[in-house]
């Protein structure tokens, strides 16, 4: 049975469905096709899986089996193949999952990442800890987010079509036979350490291994760069706002920080059974009557067909206004403490109302939403600085030609980066803007300053290459 999910998830049915490949080496075969010629090895709807792509895949998958020695060549040309068909099975869903029109919200996005634990602490997320954990690992915020997103969306995709496997009742009968069945085996176990003592490895066969695999050994081109970088949270994080700012936008924003009013009152509920005339008109003699001055909790008791309240005189409660939508609710906070309303008509029937109280209401104090009142004063400065100091960066581009001067004019510091490569590097990720300014040829061979780079809408960067170096 979970073979057959399996196999709609991987197999022709989820081929059909997904879209339709085209491969360059169909014509030629796997082993004849040199990965190392053209620009891209496999289209998927238009969609290129670059020569790029593969070869740092399989450089990657060769890292990770390096432990176990020199492999055969038909194992590579299966490792590669392997590595290739993957790529083109992810491409495809992704193909399928933009066309298909998957939504995925910024909360779902945000609730993953918050819900990851390490990027919490006590249980609770902290930013920190992801911004940190982003620069560790050389990822940009954008990207990293776009990428969960993403994989949302796959993984809604392959639980929709999981769930139209089907299982017949022969299949089922022999998923039921494998369940119970038991097997013997017999295991040897070899001690891989043991073994590795007794091998003797000489220098020249280092360097027949080093020599028989150029490009296994090749450190990529890197770029060193300074950079300005301008970052909103760093902006908010060092801005200090004084008790007076605080205290004065407080009187500002009291109409926003306001207690809920609580209101206590009772009420008398006649259903419509089949007669809605009849249940108004006795409403209405009802609430005649606790008018003149019968005891409210004595009419609720007898005759209120709300089973919850009338043992307790029609007593609600304190309720706040969000509690109770609709008639009853705006006719409970219209009235004055001690008035009788009614009928009032609901969904429920007609109620008899008496407010017996009113509590709460009125400003928040001022240490109860300190902390709001500071945050917003913060953002909004820093909002404005932000936007200041980056008008500060565009305008020096055009009078400046050294990155050091125009961190003096905007107040700013520089900062170096190393190794930075094609595929990305701290402090920036993998964000494309930053590799694309990075390696557009007027910034690497001409030295000039970037032009702004908006990484995200908080965070912008400038950039001047220092040195080039090139792969070896």
């Amino acid at each position: 049975m979970l073979q057959k999910i399996r196999d709609r998830l991987t197999g022709g049915f989820a081929m059909v469905i997904l879209g339709i490949i085209f491969v360059p080496f169909a014509f030629f075969g796997i082993s004849n096709f040199n990965f190392l010629s053209a620009g891209w090895v496999a289209r998927v709807n238009d969609v290129e899986i670059s020569q790029f792509q593969l070869e740092n895949a399989y450089q990657n998958q060769l890292l990770q089996l390096s432990e176990f020695g020199e492999l055969p060549a038909e194992y590579l040309t299966s490792i590669k193949s392997g590595i290739l068909e993957g790529l083109i099975r992810d491409t495809l869903v992704r193909v399928h999952v933009a066309k298909s029109g998957y939504r995925i919200d910024d909360a779902m996005v945000t609730a993953l990442i918050q819900d990851a634990t390490q990027f919490q602490e006590g249980g609770v997320f902290n930013k920190e800890l992801y911004y940190t954990w982003l620069d560790q690992t050389a990822q940009d915020a954008g990207l990293f987010e776009a990428q969960q997103r993403q994989g949302i969306r796959i993984s809604q995709l392959r639980r929709g079509i999981g769930a139209t496997a089907f299982v017949t009742p022969a299949e089922y009968r022999r998923y039921l036979n494998l369940f119970g069945e038991q097997r013997q085996v017999s295991i040897a176990t070899f001690d891989v350490a043991a073994l590795a003592e007794t091998v003797v490895v000489k220098e020249e066969d280092i360097m027949a291994y080093y020599d028989a695999r150029p490009n296994a050994f090749r450190s990529p081109e890197t770029v060193d760069f300074e950079y300005i970088e301008l970052r909103r949270d760093v902006l908010t994080q060092a801005i200090e706002i004084s008790e007076e700012e605080l205290l004065q936008y407080y009187e500002e924003s009291t109409n926003r920080f306001q207690h809920d009013e609580q209101r206590r009152a009772r009420h008398i509920l006649i259903t419509f059974d089949d007669d809605e005339a009849a249940a108004e008109e006795q409403a209405a003699a009802l609430t005649a009557r606790a008018r003149a001055g019968e005891p409210f909790e004595d009419l609720a008791r007898q005759y209120s067909k709300d089973g919850g309240t009338s043992g307790q005189g029609g007593d609600l409660g304190i309720i706040l206004q969000s509690q109770m939508p609709g008639a009853l609710g705006d006719a409970i906070f219209a009235m004055q403490k001690g008035e009788i309303q009614g009928p009032v008509r609901s969904d429920f029937g007609f109620h008899v109302v008496r407010l017996d109280d009113i509590a709460g209401g009125g400003p928040l104090a001022f240490d109860e939403v300190r902390g709001e009142l500071e945050g917003e004063l913060k953002t909004r400065a820093a909002d404005a600085e932000f936007l200041e100091l980056e008008r500060k960066l565009v305008d020096a581009l055009f009078d400046v030609h050294e990155l050091q001067v125009m961190a003096e004019t905007s107040g700013l510091e520089v900062a170096l980066a190393t190794g930075y490569t094609r595929t990305g590097g701290a402090p920036f990720g993998g964000s494309q803007a930053v590799i694309d300014a990075v390696f557009d040829e007027s910034v690497l061979t001409d030295g000039q300053i970037s032009d702004v780079i908006e990484i995200d809408i908080n965070r912008t960067a400038v950039i001047q290459v220092k040195a080039y170096h090139p792969e070896v």
